[in-house]
């Protein structure tokens, strides 16, 4: 196996040995040539092949390139280096082309090599000397004799300020000037490198501070340094296991015990008992396991509750625990009486209006629309608590309740859904019959039945309606409730509604109100009469005389109070064979109706 090193391992056109003109390497065919790069040497089972396809000379125009190569093997890896540092590797099991962009890491001369490996043992490597010479510069071999003295050098250096133990640091000197021969670095651990290469990778494997220098090597013993301060941290996380209190503990007691254990702790860790992401209570931690026995006042409430602990510049929490250390509280009710289900309304805010029953002043009550909270306040008082709070809502359908939060419970009123933001019209509607002002009784009778009916036209934004019925002194008679839809007529009975005998007592009122989405409008009112007619008190009955076949004369005397309607019958044998109806005023002596009885008898 021949790894070159410089130009003599190359041919005088620059290229190196692979060229035979077809463009194959020759180290895959001829086992016996001292000139070969490849190394297949006595056994056929580790046989492997690399063709390298560019770059195709030594001397180089830029100092970044593409490093282009043909390999082959079997249960292998391979690795690209230049100037000794990796620039690419990976397992290798059959044909690869690997095609690498690199980099010269100074003005002058290096070495790029592929290597193809097994289990340890190198099975192939192909080796180019490179050359770049920027312009302006000497022949790029850094090589001083014959020429000027050359210019001084500087050095600069890039590294991370905090890395952890185990990670790898990269280092960056390419910021350097003058004509440099190579570089050293000191890590600060006892320890330093130097090679020709501006960069460099390192991996601490303790924690600590250190002091990172690199000189920078010129002509003439000419150097220069600079330096960073690193931080290497600790790996190792702290571990928290928190004993005590456990999760939804609860106590009247005004302090609590706490206990936790902190494994991998640093020196100069610390930990902090959190009460509702407040500390409480501190202290520090010793390098190594720990644990943690001590007495913490707690409010008089129900609070979330943690461990934190501080090292090395991080932040680490155990999990959270919920404690209740409030006085016991009874369970309340939540009764939710706005919005009702199925409300619409045009505007975004929305009033809400709940009872909440068992209620303590201390206690909290939240809004809720599709599980955010929109609204929250305290309940204020204790006992029975009726409330109203608006909370506005962006356009959208929604499912919304009550939370109330007492004695570090979570109480939910029954649950509705809304619609926010709806544009529809306002309702329509048509007063059917009774007409406005129209008799509905002609009778004796004391009461009577009276059908109300009405078309809804155009139920808009309404959901629902509610017919009332109210006598002349503004008293509610009964009333009716039902969900309408549009061009829907309905229908409506009131049964033994008082009738009276003066016409001013017997009107009625009647209104339809509509409500729905938080809206409402009242329609009416249409009004009609029940008038009870009276029975007239008869005197005497002077006499009846036949008048023709099928007439009678009456003569008789009545007398009443009354000037309003009334029915005079003509009755036989408990059956009104003719009758008559006055409206006008009846107060009479010795009156004469004729009547045709059309009856023989």
């Amino acid at each position: 196996e021949e790894k070159g090193d410089d130009s003599e391992n190359n041919d005088s056109d620059g290229d190196s040995q692979e060229d035979g003109g077809d463009g194959e390497n020759e180290n895959t065919t001829d086992d016996s040539s001292d000139e070969n790069n490849t190394d297949n040497s006595g056994n056929n089972t580790t046989e492997a092949d690399i063709n390298r396809l560019g770059p195709e000379s030594q001397q180089l125009n830029s100092p970044s390139f593409e490093a282009s190569y043909e390999i082959q093997a079997e249960n292998a890896s391979y690795k690209l280096s230049l100037a000794e540092q990796e620039k690419a590797s990976g397992n290798l099991d059959g044909e690869k082309t690997v095609n690498k962009q690199v980099s010269m890491p100074f003005n002058g001369t290096a070495g790029l090599e592929m290597e193809i490996v097994r289990e340890g043992e190198v099975l192939a490597s192909e080796n180019l000397t490179v050359n770049y010479t920027a312009e302006g510069s000497n022949d790029g071999s850094n090589d001083s004799s014959g020429g000027e003295d050359p210019a001084e050098v500087t050095a600069d250096l890039s590294v991370p300020s905090s890395v952890h133990v185990g990670d790898t640091l990269e280092a960056d000197a390419s910021g350097s000037t003058g004509d440099i021969i190579n570089y050293t670095w000191n890590f600060g651990e006892g320890t330093e490198e130097t090679r020709k290469a501006s960069t460099i990778e390192h991996t601490y494997s303790s924690e600590g501070t250190y002091e990172f220098v690199v000189t920078v090597n010129g002509e003439n013993s000419t150097e220069d340094n600079a330096s960073e301060t690193i931080e290497v941290r600790s790996l190792q996380e702290p571990l928290i296991n928190f004993r005590n209190p456990l999760d939804n503990y609860e106590t009247d007691e005004a302090s609590i015990q706490y206990e936790f254990e902190v494994e991998n702790a640093s020196s100069d860790a610390e930990y902090f008992i959190l009460i509702d992401q407040t500390s409480t209570s501190t202290g520090t931690l010793q390098e190594g396991s720990n644990t943690v026995q001590k007495t913490v006042e707690v409010p008089e409430k129900v609070f979330n509750t943690s461990i934190q602990v501080e090292q090395n510049g991080e932040t680490y929490n155990s999990e959270k625990r919920t404690i209740n250390s409030s006085k016991s509280a009874p369970e309340p009710d939540i009764l939710l009486r706005k919005p009702t289900d199925g409300s619409e309304y045009s505007s975004t805010d929305i009033e809400y209006n709940f009872t909440v029953y068992n209620g303590l002043e201390s206690s909290t009550y939240e809004i809720v629309a599709d599980g955010g909270s929109v609204s929250t306040g305290e309940l204020g008082e204790d006992g029975k608590i009726t409330l109203s709070p608006e909370a506005t809502l962006p356009e959208g359908e929604y499912t919304t309740h009550i939370e109330v939060d007492q004695g570090g419970h979570k109480y939910t009123s029954e649950s509705v859904s809304i619609a926010v933001g709806q544009t529809d019209p306002d309702p329509s509607v048509t007063f059917d019959s009774p007409e406005d002002g129209e008799r509905v009784s002609e009778s004796f009778d004391e009461t009577t039945d009276v059908s109300l009916n009405y078309t809804v036209e155009d139920r808009g934004w309404a959901q629902d309606a509610t017919l009332s019925l109210e006598n002349y002194e503004g008293d509610k008679i009964d009333d009716r409730t039902h969900s309408v839809s549009s061009g829907q007529s309905y229908s409506f009975t009131f049964e033994d509604i008082p009738t009276y005998k003066q016409e001013s007592e017997a009107e009625y009122t009647w209104t339809i109100e509509f409500t729905g989405g938080g809206n409402s409008e009242t329609f009416g009112p249409s009004s009609f009469f029940a008038k009870r007619l009276e029975h007239i008190d008869v005197a005497e009955l002077h006499s009846v005389e036949q008048n023709e076949s099928y007439s009678g004369v009456f003569n008789y005397s009545a007398m009443s109070n009354s000037r309003n309607g009334r029915i005079l019958e003509i009755v036989r044998n408990d059956t009104v064979i003719a009758q008559r109806s006055y409206y006008e005023s009846f107060d009479i002596d010795n009156r004469v109706e004729e009547f045709w009885i059309y009856e023989k008898g």
